[in-house]
């Protein structure tokens, strides 16, 4: 079985993780400063509400200067973009193939 593999998935991954080490590094220079991290929490929030599901619990959050918890949260939300880059073109090829 071939796995999938999309060009468009990979650009909205590549994309999505530069603009996720970006607002690491961003939360690190705020570090300290009231909403210094919120741009990173907001890129994590599928992985948080993942989590929350998965655990039933509502204290489960995500921290922006664990390390685990970063590469996890980049991690798993790049596997979703990418996964949503791959559904786009492959349903673009379908409609356009279908006439």
């Amino acid at each position: 079985m071939n796995r999938p593999r999309s060009a468009t998935g990979l650009v909205f991954a590549g994309i999505y993780l530069v603009g996720y080490v970006w607002a690491w590094i961003d939360a690190y220079r705020h570090r300290g400063t009231w909403m210094g991290d919120i741009l990173i929490a907001i890129l994590a929030v599928p992985y948080t509400l993942v989590g929350r599901m998965l655990t039933g619990n509502d204290a489960f959050e995500f921290n922006a200067f664990d390390a685990l918890d970063v590469f996890l949260a980049g991690a798993f939300c790049a596997v979703i973009v990418y996964l949503i880059g791959w559904a786009m073109a492959s349903a673009l090829r379908w409609m356009l193939n279908r006439h």
